[in-house]
């Protein structure tokens, strides 16, 4: 871990070649996001399968769309490689470990908690998240016709 941990590239996000992301770091990625069930979700077992189909929508958004976090994945997945061989419970002490913000970010491991670990916190709470605080509707905030089958958050008729 200390390759990435002193390794300074700077605050800008990571850009690399317009290009699918392989799906040997797809698998990475999906490794830590399960790994957020379990750690940050333990009493909604299976939620991450659940929502994998808007889950794979985001990761293909964030790589087409401009700015593409591409080479930020691509980085994550080394990182947390590397993370994760150190010891069994380095992943968990990073997952759990001071937050990163924008005006701080410098080192790799920095760069993959910023913009790939948080973010995805972020969206397993959006889409499943809110089940395993008592919410109802809790479907998240995506809607349309992609997921005609789940009811929009909020239903209904104004009082």
């Amino acid at each position: 871990m200390s390759d990435f941990k002193d390794e300074i590239i700077g605050r800008s996000a990571l850009s690399a070649p317009d290009r699918e992301i392989s799906p040997e770091d797809m698998s990475i990625l999906w490794q830590l996001f399960e790994h957020i069930e379990k750690l940050w979700f333990p009493d909604l077992p299976g939620a991450a399968m659940s929502i994998k189909p808007q889950w794979l929508d985001y990761m293909r958004a964030t790589v087409t769309q401009s700015p593409s976090l591409l080479g930020e994945y691509e980085s994550a997945a080394r990182v947390f490689i590397e993370v994760s061989s150190s010891s069994p419970d380095c992943l968990d002490e990073l997952m759990f470990s001071r937050v990163v913000h924008e005006e701080t970010v410098s080192t790799r491991l920095d760069h993959a908690k910023y913009f790939v670990l948080n973010p995805f916190i972020r969206v397993f709470a959006a889409l499943a998240g809110f089940k395993a605080f008592g919410g109802r509707n809790f479907n998240g905030y995506m809607g349309g016709s992609r997921f005609g089958d789940t009811a929009p958050v909020r239903v209904g008729g104004r009082v």
